[in-house]
């Protein structure tokens, strides 16, 4: 089950979904290759079918990647999330952008005058 976090709750897509998914996708490419099979044209139905099966394989295997690197990201982002409300942060983006310009938080400024 893929679960990624969107706002404190968790998102997934159950197995069943991905297999149904993928038995599409294959049911489509095995029904072309089993038809010019049947035409008697059997290097272009095997090629056809080997085709369908790396691209299901390609797929699935880049399916898989996006899915780890997202849950990766959100697991770091919950971290530096909770890493900043520690040290009393406003954000990362915030905190960023400030030390790149070289700028004080607006209360600081505003009392240092």
């Amino acid at each position: 089950m893929i679960r990624m976090i969107q706002g404190g709750k968790y998102l997934s897509i159950s197995k069943k979904q991905i297999f149904f998914f993928y038995a599409l996708l294959a049911a489509v490419w095995l029904w072309e290759s089993v038809s010019e099979l049947s035409r008697n044209n059997i290097g272009a139905g095997l090629l056809l079918f080997l085709f369908g099966a790396g691209f299901l394989a390609a797929l699935y295997g880049i399916q898989s990647y996006f899915s780890k690197m997202l849950r990766l990201y959100q697991s770091n982002l919950t971290k530096a999330r909770a890493k900043g409300r520690k040290s009393g942060a406003q954000g990362l983006a915030s905190a960023d952008i400030r030390r790149k310009n070289g700028s004080q938080r607006p209360q600081a400024r505003a009392s240092a005058k």
